[in-house]
């Protein structure tokens, strides 16, 4: 019986080293999430840090037709003005949305990283994970 308590030690040892060289792994692991096909880029570690975000104004706009919007009113003052702002307001709507969609689209693909690497982790053979070939189902590491 003290053998199977010292069999059991070692596989935890060896759980917890596969772990910590996962999280170190994912701590050096970015990913980009885009969205309105690349209007806006952010760059997202897998331990879900933000190292940029990129935002392609001019091709909103384009997009947008803004300057189109803009380029057809009148020179009235008044009418401009409220053309800009109407043209502020939908881009600025459409931006918000698009910088949620690029996050939501980073944070996919962290979790398909660390269920990729989990997965890895936890099918490694009997001598370096369990006498079983890995954890028990279902477990996911702190990461």
């Amino acid at each position: 019986m003290n053998k199977d308590i010292e069999e059991l030690i070692e596989q935890a040892k060896s759980l917890q080293e596969n772990m910590q060289k996962i999280q170190q792994k994912l701590e050096r692991t970015a990913v980009k999430g885009e969205a309105g096909a690349g209007i806006v880029k952010v760059d997202v570690t897998c331990k879900y840090e933000t190292r940029n975000v990129g935002i392609d104004l001019m091709r909103l706009f384009i997009e947008e037709g803004v300057f189109k919007l803009l380029q057809e009113k009148s020179q009235d003052p008044t009418e401009l003005l409220t053309a800009t702002k109407k043209s502020v307001e939908k881009v600025t709507a459409m931006l918000n949305a698009l910088v949620a969609a690029s996050f939501n689209d980073a944070a996919r693909k962290i979790e398909e990283i660390v269920q990729r690497e989990v997965s890895n982790m936890t099918s490694q053979p009997a001598s370096s994970a369990s006498s079983s070939g890995g954890v028990p189902g279902g477990f996911m590491p702190p990461i």
